[in-house]
């Protein structure tokens, strides 16, 4: 997952990651929760293209290029934390020296509130996301089922021992 250095908020995770751009010193994401969109003086800006800063401190983090084509996070600005583990893989301060026990969390290391509600209204719009897409997915099973049913119905009534043909062979045997 990819994080602010300094807030340590999550901003994306791997998930969404769709490529680095080692030239510009940026990675590419399909998505990102923690930032906003703000006006900006860059004047290398193109049209559609906005500056992306992070809720928490306001700090630049990316842009969002033109289109929703994608979003692009500066590597100077994150950090990538592999969950489990304490190794930092892109950037950041060093964690080495970081003992393995666990500590009391200080206040200061305690997630914010706004923190806490910014990652929650996140977590709601991906299971309402993903509760669509289950729906669309249950539908098209139901219209599958239906059209086979269909099928398998025209096809016993095409056939020689269909119950309309079946109908037929009993009266004439009763006659």
């Amino acid at each position: 997952m990819w994080m602010k250095h300094a807030v340590r908020s999550i901003l994306s995770d791997s998930k969404q990651f769709l490529a680095s751009h080692r030239e510009e010193h940026v990675i590419s994401v399909r998505g990102v929760c923690g930032v906003r969109a703000v006006q900006s003086e860059h004047s290398s800006l193109r049209s559609g293209e906005a500056v992306l800063a992070c809720q928490h401190c306001s700090t630049e983090v990316g842009k969002l290029m033109p289109a929703g084509a994608a979003i692009w996070l500066h590597v100077s600005a994150i950090s990538s934390h592999q969950l489990g583990t304490y190794d930092m893989q892109i950037g950041g301060a060093d964690v080495s020296d970081i003992d393995d026990e666990p500590s009391q969390a200080t206040p200061s290391q305690e997630a914010s509130p706004a923190a806490d509600q910014n990652m929650m209204s996140g977590v709601q719009s991906l299971l309402q996301q993903q509760q669509s897409e289950l729906l669309q997915v249950q539908s098209m099973l139901l219209l599958h089922h239906e059209r086979l049913t269909q099928l398998e119905l025209q096809g016993s009534t095409d056939s020689g021992m269909g119950p309309v043909q079946r109908n037929l062979d009993h009266q004439l045997d009763t006659s």
